[in-house]
């Protein structure tokens, strides 16, 4: 089986698979939320470091103590 074969091959059972385990719910309303917990970014070594955890106006350590509930639920 070549590889774009095989790629394939694993969407189909993906999809079959997930078709069966989520069924339509009518009771369930369009439209949702969605929340994301964190977004892992690389960055190439030796490269000038653009993205970082607490960039410079934009304090992290200072969100998260002004939001505690959005981090200890």
């Amino acid at each position: 089986m070549a590889a774009n074969d095989y790629y394939i091959e694993s969407l189909r059972s993906l999809h079959t698979a997930t078709i069966k385990q989520y069924k339509p719910r009518p009771h369930l309303t369009k439209g949702t939320i969605i929340r994301i917990d964190y977004v892992r970014i690389y960055q190439k070594e030796g490269e000038e470091i653009l993205i970082t955890c607490n960039p410079y106006g934009f304090s992290t350590i200072e969100y998260i103590k002004n939001h505690p509930k959005a981090y200890l639920g």
